[in-house]
């Protein structure tokens, strides 16, 4: 009985292991097994046994956004002046000190633009109050309406649904915009502009206080290595799910590749080597553009918004609008050289495009071929151009 045990064992492992056992003359099984990826790196950095990685105001930053986002767009229940207040008041006064107004273009490569995309900010502020039907005798009604052609109000299955969202006269999901477009001009900006500007890391007072381990007072770490770390932590709470392939083959390589510059860039940080630290630099600003235009044009020409469009317009809104938010976001994309890769004016364009006339609702217009302007192929074509990819790639 253990000969015959032992014996099924080896043959296990031999069909496991596939060590060429021949199954007829000159016949060769090979293996489809395929070895595991190697664990990915852990980002964790110590000086005399304590972490010098502190991200904190990351999370600081995100929480009175995401209640912007949850409370009072996502459900527009601006309905009154005392609800409006307490919702600008997060905007305005946030929390520990870091207010979501003050951090929105930021970055010295977009403080021109700053005012302009505060007014984009307000006028989303604004037309969430008219969804809500703000100050109005009647807001119940007006927030409680299925949405229509040319009026605000709820798309879902009826009023009582959970998933319901909420729409403008164009279709345009507010909060969608928001929640998307505040991942461009605070969260992209930060990582790519303001925390992994080139010039931080040429700069010869921060590299020689680096060098000197001279310490930001009271902290374990380094201005330098604060500027990577809060890079990373930007990245890694609120980009990382968006560079994951998620079913997209050409996102396949793209966060492994970002992670694994953030871990080696901060490691030539630590041993001066400053070369390096610029080039892991521009991978991570140059995959992350990547990722955002690939975003932009799989919300745009994904399965779930045509086949929704097709049958259901109204339930392709979300996704339309998150692809609209991105559209503002893509202004804040830039080359591995920090290079934006479109203009504010270019941005504004494609994003009149898509939301032209009746906007969302005009199914015909959405689904034309690539020479008709305001065609989602149309858009996604010019997102992807610069960067070299195209509507193909997507589908791939």
């Amino acid at each position: 009985m253990k000969r015959i045990i032992k014996h099924s064992v080896y043959v296990a492992i031999c069909l496991l292991t596939m060590v060429a056992c021949n199954q007829g003359e000159g016949e060769t099984v090979e293996s489809a097994y395929v070895l595991p990826l190697p664990p990915e790196p852990v980002y964790k950095f110590a000086r005399s046994g304590n972490s010098s990685v502190d991200v904190q105001e990351c999370t600081f930053l995100s929480q009175p956004l995401n209640y912007i986002y949850n409370s009072y767009l996502r459900e527009a229940r601006l309905t009154n002046t005392a609800m409006y207040e307490l919702m600008t008041d997060y905007y305005f006064n946030g929390q520990y000190g870091l207010k979501p107004e003050q951090e929105i273009s930021a970055s010295p490569l977009h403080q021109n633009k700053r005012r302009a995309v505060l007014d984009d900010v307000q006028q989303l502020f604004d037309t969430c109050k008219r969804i809500s039907g703000y100050n109005q005798n009647d807001s119940y009604n007006i927030r409680r309406r299925e949405a229509k052609v040319g009026s605000t109000g709820y798309v879902g299955m009826n009023a009582g649904d959970p998933n319901l969202f909420f729409v403008d006269e164009k279709g345009c999901v507010v909060a969608e915009v928001f929640r998307n477009y505040m991942m461009g001009a605070v969260y992209l900006d930060k990582i790519q502009n303001l925390h992994l500007n080139d010039s931080l890391y040429a700069d010869s007072t921060l590299i020689t206080n680096h060098q000197n381990v001279l310490l930001v007072a009271g902290r374990n770490y380094t201005h330098l290595e604060h500027h990577w770390d809060l890079a990373y932590g930007y990245y890694n709470a609120f980009w990382k799910v968006m560079a994951q392939a998620d079913g997209l083959p050409i996102l396949k390589d793209s966060h492994r590749t970002i992670f694994e510059a953030f871990v080696h860039g901060r490691i030539a940080l630590k041993i001066y080597h400053y070369h390096e630290v610029r080039k892991h630099l521009q991978t991570i600003k140059s995959e992350l553009s990547k990722v955002i235009a690939i975003r932009i044009m799989n919300l745009l020409l994904g399965v779930n918004t045509i086949a929704n469009i097709n049958e259901a317009p109204e339930y392709a809104f979300g996704f339309l609008s998150q692809a609209q938010g991105l559209l503002y976001a893509l202004q804040f994309a830039s080359t591995a050289n920090g290079v934006p890769y479109f203009s504010r004016t270019q941005v504004l364009q494609m994003v009149a495009q898509l939301t032209a006339g009746n906007g969302f609702w005009e199914q015909n217009r959405l689904l034309s071929d690539v020479h008709t302007e305001g065609s989602l192929l149309h858009i996604a074509t010019q997102v992807g151009l610069p960067l070299g990819i195209t509507p193909a790639d997507i589908k791939r």
